[in-house]
């Protein structure tokens, strides 16, 4: 019995990879083909399929505008960078089916808290009437809904945290720039290449076929900052590790 588990969980797993690794390709491929199609009718070769992307643009505008309002700063030879919206929705989605399985246990909570009232005695010690299995089913709503809501609240102020946060790396002035943005708090970050004493990139199996990854940055007096689930983690970490030299590490 165990090996047949152990079997269909490796068969699952190679499906999803080659699942992923086709998806990936196809996009790959619509993406070059209309891009070659729009370079060959416009007659400009500089043209990425990415400045179609209004939502990058749009994003890169409200960051530079902050920086500009900030500190002195410069948008020349900048790499931008965040964590990608279909990643946030993924999870956003994932959160939700979760959530609502999760509710959906309610009959059981309901079953535990009557077999409870029953060993306990708890009618009889506090001397009320047995509860009906409706006021029970609509308590077990309660409660779950309570623990739902409470951890739905930060998970949604990471969601926010994650679409409106930027990395900023500027070899033009040789500093690294984070904007942590949750709406009611926004904080700046700022490393200068040379003062960062170890750049890390953490990479997952889901990761890499996704393209993303997590950026740690410490600098040499210790302090650090981690960079969760950014686009094109990869040419980011060895942009950093190009331009702060030998002794960072993967």
């Amino acid at each position: 019995m165990i090996e047949l588990i152990e079997a269909i969980r490796d068969f699952l797993s190679n499906l999803f990879h080659a699942l992923i690794h086709l998806v990936n390709r196809i996009k790959k491929g619509i993406l070059e083909f209309v891009r070659d199609r729009i370079q060959k009718k416009n007659g400009v070769s500089g043209f990425h399929f990415r400045d179609l992307n209004i939502y990058r643009r749009f994003k890169e505008y409200l960051v530079y505008m902050y920086l500009k309002r900030t500190i002195t700063f410069q948008k020349r030879n900048c790499i931008i960078t965040w964590q990608p919206f279909f990643f946030v929705l993924f999870k956003v989605t994932a959160a939700g089916i979760i959530s609502f399985c999760f509710f959906s246990l309610y009959p059981y909570l309901s079953g535990y808290l009557k077999q409870g009232i029953l060993f306990f005695r708890l009618h009889e010690i506090f001397n009320f009437d047995f509860p009906t299995t409706t006021f029970l089913d609509n308590l077990a709503k309660i409660i779950l809904c309570i623990i739902i809501g409470y951890t739905g609240l930060f998970f949604v102020k990471y969601q926010v945290e994650a679409l409106l946060s930027a990395l900023i790396i500027n070899t033009n002035d040789k500093k690294v720039y984070y904007i942590k943005n949750t709406f009611l708090l926004k904080e700046l970050f700022i490393f200068s290449l040379p003062g960062i004493d170890h750049v890390v990139l953490k990479q997952n199996i889901l990761s890499r076929l996704l393209g993303i990854g997590t950026i740690l940055l410490q600098k040499k007096s210790g302090e650090r900052i981690i960079i969760a689930s950014i686009k094109n983690a990869p040419g980011v970490f060895t942009k950093l590790s190009s331009a702060i030299g030998p002794g960072t590490g993967a």
